[in-house]
């Protein structure tokens, strides 16, 4: 009887099991899964919800519970998703996602197609953010994010924010109105954080560089300093492309040759190994107009530290060529970069002047040598009129030659000036000396080393030098440098995740 009654109890437990399942699925939501091709795109729209509807002549759809829409680089959850599968046009609430390298949350998320400047009937999305945050840092609690009213995003290009405020870690350390961020992967270096630093004539300071406009053919950004010794320092510059790439390319350090190793070869990093190569790049061909308002500049001398320099303003044109090879192989070759400007400038010397300036250089493309040695060659000409009379031309030649080991590279550069003429401004015939510039740099994972050497060979002495240190953490990558001449101690923080 004992064993009976077991056997009866155990078929009512599993009966009991049976009817528990049925009703604890019944009451479960079921997550419905479809694909929509587009027209106009190669990938699908993946959508999964509790509930989906669509209507197949419009395109017209609603997901509703725990909502997901995946298509290209764009990747949303969300409450509720409305919208059309065909246009990728959107409507979310109390959403989260990711839009190209950006991550965003909102209690709205909206995305429109829009006309691309210059291009008939070629449409975009857009994203508008209301309530929302916007990073490129994954962690749970990001390392920086920015909270605004309002942000519209254009991927692969840039985002707008209104009523903005910009956090580290937990601690709010900006509120602006408006803010632009560059996120083209050209911007990939840019360090919109504020700078904090300490140099012997300025004494304690930070910081700022502030994008007014960051348009795809149009770029304004405010940078300024503020000094516990020299007050306010810095200004407004902007460019505008008139023809051509429309990629922002840094050639204003090629127009003329600097003492530092500016013109460097493009250091890359293999992602398997961790080894340093050489990228043999050069500029495309374009056409751009620039200007620029400076108070009290800072522009350092060796004989006299404490020049500040205004110019009000400093306007010009710009024009980079298109690389030009010599050989079938396109291993030889260079490109030419040159600016005409007029401005206006004064010194707190006493100087106050109109100034007419003409400036090219020719830069040879990275040319290796065998194994892992490069060099590069530049010439570099300038001329300058004066309202005065004045007029002044310097004629320059360098030479970098550049070895990659490993981890580590080594570059010395030579550069030879002759000038002639006369100028009224300090400013303008600074380091016009024979000088020999060593570079040494070490590119870990993490951690980035560099040390710089400035000699010149006309004095005889070791005027400059210059040592860095960065590191590599989650979403960050600050940067320590220590600038010997200036007594320059300054932090720069790169918001990594754009590239």
């Amino acid at each position: 009887m004992q064993g009976k009654r077991v056997t009866v109890f155990s078929i009512m437990r599993f009966r009991f099991l049976v009817i528990l399942f049925l009703l604890l699925t019944i009451s479960m939501p079921h997550i419905w899964a479809i694909s929509i091709p587009s027209r106009d795109s190669t990938a699908s729209l993946e959508l999964k919800a509790t509930t989906i509807t669509i209507d197949p002549g419009t395109q017209d759809f609603e997901a509703v519970g725990n909502v997901r829409a995946t298509y290209d680089t764009t990747s949303l959850t969300a409450d509720k998703i409305e919208g059309n599968a065909e246009t990728r046009e959107l409507f979310a609430t109390n959403a989260a996602g990711r839009v190209g390298a950006l991550l965003i949350r909102g209690e709205e998320i909206t995305s429109k197609r829009v006309l691309i400047p210059g291009q008939k009937e070629q449409y975009r999305l857009q994203y508008i953010l209301k309530n929302g945050l916007a990073t490129t840092c994954d962690l749970e609690h990001p390392d920086y994010k920015v909270t605004a009213r309002k942000i519209v995003i254009i991927p692969q290009d840039r985002a707008i924010a209104k009523k903005v405020s910009l956090w580290l870690g937990k601690v709010r350390i900006l509120t602006v109105p408006r803010f632009v961020l560059g996120i083209a992967p050209e911007d990939e270096t840019q360090s919109f954080l504020p700078k904090p630093g300490y140099d012997n004539r300025d004494g304690a300071f930070v910081g700022l560089e502030y994008q007014l406009i960051a348009a795809p053919k149009t770029r304004a950004s405010l940078d300024i300093r503020a000094t516990t010794r020299s007050g306010i320092q810095g200004g407004v510059t902007g460019d505008i492309v008139l023809s051509g790439d429309t990629h922002w390319q840094n050639v204003g350090s090629h127009i003329e040759l600097r003492s530092r190793p500016l013109l460097l070869p493009s250091i890359g990093i293999t992602s398997q190994t961790g080894a340093v190569f050489v990228r043999n790049v050069a500029p495309l061909r374009q056409f751009t107009a620039f200007g620029s308002f400076n108070r009290r500049k800072r522009v350092f001398d060796v004989d006299r530290k404490g020049l500040l320099v205004d110019s009000s303003p400093d306007v010009g044109v710009r024009y980079v060529s298109n690389p030009v090879f010599i050989n079938a192989g396109h291993k030889l070759g260079a490109y030419f970069a040159g600016e005409g400007s007029w401005g206006y400038f004064g010194e707190n010397q006493g100087n106050t002047e109109s100034r007419s300036d003409m400036r090219g250089s020719v830069i040879g493309l990275p040319v290796k040598l065998g194994g892992n040695t490069y060099v590069q060659p530049a010439v570099s000409w300038r001329g300058s009129w004066y309202k005065n009379g004045d007029s002044y031309k310097a004629l320059g030649i360098s030479a970098d030659l550049t070895r990659v080991f490993g981890k580590f590279y080594f570059s010395t550069r030579y550069i030879g000036y002759s000038t002639s003429g006369n100028t009224p401004f300090e400013f303008d015939d600074i380091d016009r000396t024979r000088t020999l510039s060593e570079a040494l740099g070490y590119y870990g994972r993490r951690d980035t080393y560099g040390l710089v050497l400035c000699y010149s060979l006309d004095r005889h002495d070791l005027y400059d030098w210059e040592f860095s240190f960065s590191r590599k953490l989650h979403c960050l990558e600050p940067t320590i440098t220590w600038r010997n001449r200036f007594g320059l101690f300054n932090i720069n923080v790169r918001v990594l995740g754009f590239d």
